[in-house]
């Protein structure tokens, strides 16, 4: 997902790509509503939310932590969810 966290492009935009990714890997695999948020002034910046609706265009300097948690990944509703995360800093290498 943080190839598609380019400079010049909308955060939606990496979000549908990894959306679009996992759909093609298991249409039953079902996604949460946001892939993760940036982080600036305060820990968590709802404005920078990795989702489906936000256009905000990516700069350089700008920091997201991507989480991806996955919900249906096993039969067990005990063992049905899995997230994995890390933390990102935008550069000028991520262009398209």
């Amino acid at each position: 997902m943080t190839n598609n966290l380019q400079v010049g492009q909308p955060v939606n935009k990496a979000y549908r790509a990894a959306v679009d990714f996992i759909a093609k890997k298991n249409a039953d695999v079902h996604c949460h509503s946001n892939f993760g948020f940036g982080i600036g002034f305060q820990f968590k910046e709802d404005a920078l939310l990795i989702n489906e609706s936000n256009e905000t265009l990516v700069k350089p300097g700008m920091t997201f932590h991507c989480r991806v948690a996955l919900s249906s990944v096993h039969k067990d509703a005990a063992r049905s969810v899995v997230a994995i995360g890390d933390t990102y800093t935008v550069t000028e290498q991520n262009t398209v």
